[in-house]
């Protein structure tokens, strides 16, 4: 109906905005966002003509690693556009600890997914990044998807290791300091872009093996 009266072709697109918000703040975020959202709107227009009208619609997804998020059950409970995500990271605490001190225990993410089901919140999880020869073995990656098998998930990411300007510091600090054996494969993922690729390609198979032996093919995506 909104297609005839505006004489246009109505498309749905989903297009989805994050950006990492602990160096930068909370305003300076929002400003941001809504600076992209108009460099989009202003593109989708001159790139497909007059022909096309998008509708732009806003709904609310939540992706974090605490548990304090319960806080909002109420609020998120009875929107069927809001859902929540949880990034999970490792099975293993005493790993997890060492990736994410601040972080609740990946026990209370998954906790809190299935509660947030249990209340009518669509839920998403995101997996990873899996870090090398650490989180990303087959029994680690079983692990991990295993733990999530069972929840009524809309969505399953999983990422690997990004290794974009600025990340080798930090990632040389954590190898120093818990695994200086490491280091040199690291380097090699890092700064050989053939072997990286391949790294990649051979990670992708086996995510997509362990979720298929988890039952989990259809909803899991690699996003690599």
């Amino acid at each position: 109906m909104i297609s005839r009266l505006l004489g246009a072709t109505v498309r749905f697109v989903l297009i989805i905005f994050g950006i990492i918000t602990d160096k930068i703040g909370a305003k300076r975020t929002i400003i941001i966002t809504l600076v992209l959202w108009l460099i989009t709107i202003i593109l989708s227009f001159f790139l497909n003509g007059k022909t096309d009208f998008y509708i732009i619609g806003f709904s609310v997804g939540i992706l974090t690693k605490s548990r304090l998020v319960s806080r909002d059950f109420d609020i998120l409970t009875g929107h069927s556009d809001c859902s929540l995500g949880c990034t999970l990271t490792t099975m293993d605490e005493h790993l997890r600890f060492r990736l994410e001190p601040g972080a609740s225990p990946t026990w209370e993410r998954i906790t809190i997914l299935e509660e947030a089901a249990s209340k009518g919140i669509r839920i998403t999880a995101f997996l990873g990044p899996f870090m090398p020869y650490l989180s990303d073995t087959n029994e680690a990656l079983a692990s991990l998807i295993g733990a999530v098998a069972h929840l009524p998930l809309d969505r399953v990411y999983a990422d690997k290791l990004n290794p974009r300007p600025g990340v080798w510091n930090s990632v040389a600090i954590f190898l120093n300091r818990y695994y200086p054996h490491l280091l040199d494969g690291y380097q090699k993922l890092f700064f050989d872009r053939e072997y990286y690729l391949a790294y990649c390609s051979d990670l992708r198979t086996r995510i997509r093996t362990i979720a298929k032996d988890c039952c989990l093919k259809d909803s899991l995506m690699a996003v690599f």
